[in-house]
């Protein structure tokens, strides 16, 4: 006959009783468990575009052209990219060609444009965009004054089509890292002549 209290007393391994290993199966689970929460709500993912990596978008989205009737064409091409150190937006030049029709003929006037625009961060994709930008400068010799505001609405209206369904960066999801921090876009800045951009929850 077996004694079944023996048994009992003696699930053990190099001399640690089964209750033993269970307890610290259990507190090592926990500790994941812990660890796992941690990087899903307590730390921030930091991703650097090179200005490289957003001309790159920017010149796959120009040249663009915008009409306002036959007597006004704007055409915006060229875009630059000069993001400058400590900004929270995003800069960039473009080539201005605006075609004005008058008196029956049609006038071709050259001239540039600065533009700055924002980071947005659209969940459903994992990807940002650059989005609500505004023309800081614009400058084309030429422009007849009553076509001045119309020429800087179009461009504005321009750029934002052009810009805001392409993405410049999309999180791989593969990477459990990217993943988790993709809940949150915390705060973007240029720094060292990149855009940086920080994410969390």
């Amino acid at each position: 006959m077996i004694d079944s209290d023996v048994i009992s007393n003696r699930g053990d391994v190099d001399g640690r009783p089964w209750g033993g290993i269970t307890a610290f199966v259990g507190i090592s689970l926990l500790l994941l468990v812990a660890a796992a929460a941690y990087v899903l709500t307590g730390r921030t993912y930091v991703i650097e575009l090179t200005e490289g990596q957003i001309q790159e978008m920017l010149d796959a989205r120009f040249p663009a052209e915008k009409r306002y009737f036959p007597a006004l064409v704007v055409t915006l091409s060229e875009p630059k990219v000069n993001l400058v150190e400590g900004a929270d937006r995003v800069a960039f030049g473009v080539k201005a060609l605006v075609n004005v029709g008058l008196a029956g003929q049609t006038k071709r006037l050259g001239g540039r444009g600065t533009i700055t625009a924002g980071l947005r961060y659209n969940p459903d994709d994992y990807s940002f965009y650059l989005d609500e930008p505004t023309i800081d400068q614009l400058v084309v010799q030429g422009v007849p004054v009553k076509y001045v505001d119309r020429v800087s609405d179009m461009a504005t209206e321009l750029v934002h089509a052009r810009i805001s369904r392409t993405p410049v960066y999309t999180l791989d999801r593969t990477d459990m890292r990217q993943f988790a921090a993709s809940l949150v876009l915390k705060s973007f800045t240029v720094r060292d002549g990149k855009l940086v951009i920080t994410l969390g929850t």
